[in-house]
């Protein structure tokens, strides 16, 4: 079966010629095989779309600036050294996966502890207290704030899943 090309259209990602080149880079070195972009001679007094158009001088200009990389790299023999960095994510990854389990299993018994006890699922304050806690963690590990915040909530919402199922499990 033949590939199928995938391409990028930066001026309508960006909606304006001031990130068509950061998003044109950011489409190459995500493999896009090829870029639409908007050009005309006179973009402010286009008919449609002039806020998204370059000068055939700035496209040629974003265009000599652009990297043009490869999947597999210039050729160099250093596939080992991708390989080992390689395995140590996939390592990471089955130790994240693995805590993620047993933070689960944890949620679970935490729900049927509030179902024995008659407590609500969601206790607000502990969750803005863990929240704090867990982005005063990550700046000292040097984290993003904003990906911990989103991590964290998409596991408070699924813990907040399975002790709803816990609470109304017959018994």
């Amino acid at each position: 079966m033949p590939e199928i090309p995938l391409i990028a259209d930066p001026s309508h990602i960006c909606g304006n010629r001031e990130a068509i080149a950061q998003v044109s880079q950011t489409a190459l070195n995500l493999a896009m095989q090829g870029l639409i972009v908007e050009c005309h001679i006179n973009p402010d007094a286009a008919m449609s779309d002039a806020f998204q158009q370059l000068t055939p001088e700035t496209f040629s200009t974003i265009v000599s600036e652009l990297k043009f990389r490869k999947p597999d790299g210039n050729g160099v023999n250093g596939e080992h050294i991708l390989e080992v960095l390689r395995s140590e994510i996939d390592m990471a990854d089955t130790a994240l996966l693995e805590a993620l389990k047993r933070r689960m299993e944890i949620a679970t018994r935490i729900g049927y502890y509030k179902k024995d006890h008659n407590m609500t699922i969601l206790q607000i304050d502990r969750w803005q207290m863990l929240l704090d806690n867990r982005l005063k963690q990550a700046n000292i590990l040097g984290l993003d704030d904003q990906v911990v915040k989103d991590i964290f909530q998409i596991l408070h919402n699924r813990s907040i899943n399975i002790q709803d199922k816990v609470l109304n499990k017959p018994v």
